[in-house]
């Protein structure tokens, strides 16, 4: 075997193995991230869990029996008991929001929206959907506390079931999630509600 045929082979070997373990790490990350972001040190006021459960919902653990449903047609869609739809929200150009909506009746006349940041998973606003702002025309917003309280009790339903649900992983790679999500969630995202109800 001449010194150019080992050097291919060498290189070959080398990026297989290294695409190989890429693929490991990625697909550790994603299907444990639920895990990683509740025990990553975080701002408070974030909500890793809820940015993390939303964006690898194909990947995480979902536990049967509570009343959760997932929907990844076009977008990923956690539901719970048809009263609770949380959702990517790509109503909103330039900034891209996760939506709770809440109805006792399941419907989408008598329900309550609670919008988060997609990227730190704070909570942003509220449109109160049985009241039509004339002036704007789009509905009345709320980010009193109470809202926001209302808001966390609300997505906290939703989560804790999955949140409980996950296991911690055979190779655990807090630190490697630590290293890349962390920062994220030093502050809270500021999003002016006045901004986004403006689309």
């Amino acid at each position: 075997m001449t010194k150019m045929t080992t050097i291919i082979i060498s290189t070959i070997v080398l990026l297989s193995c290294s695409l190989v373990l890429f693929i490991y790490l990625w697909f550790n990350i994603a299907s444990h991230s639920v895990y990683y972001a509740h025990h990553m040190p975080h701002a408070k006021g974030t909500n890793p869990e809820l940015v993390m459960t939303i964006k690898y919902l194909d990947q995480i653990r979902i536990p049967k029996g509570k009343g959760l449903r997932v929907n990844l047609d076009g977008n990923n869609t956690l539901i719970k008991n048809d009263g609770y739809i949380v959702e990517y929200d790509y109503e909103f150009r330039d900034k891209r929001i996760i939506t709770l909506r809440y109805s006792l009746d399941n419907t989408t006349t008598n329900s309550n929206e609670y919008s988060y940041s997609s990227r730190t998973g704070n909570f942003v606003f509220s449109s109160n959907t049985r009241k039509w702002d004339k002036k704007r025309e789009t509905w009345e917003d709320n980010t009193s506390d109470k809202t926001q309280k209302d808001s966390n009790y609300l997505i906290h339903q939703v989560l804790s079931p999955i949140i409980k649900y996950q296991v911690k992983p055979k190779v655990n790679l807090q630190w490697l999630f630590n290293m890349i999500y962390q920062s994220q969630f030093d502050e809270m995202e500021q999003i002016s509600s006045t901004e986004l109800l403006e689309y």
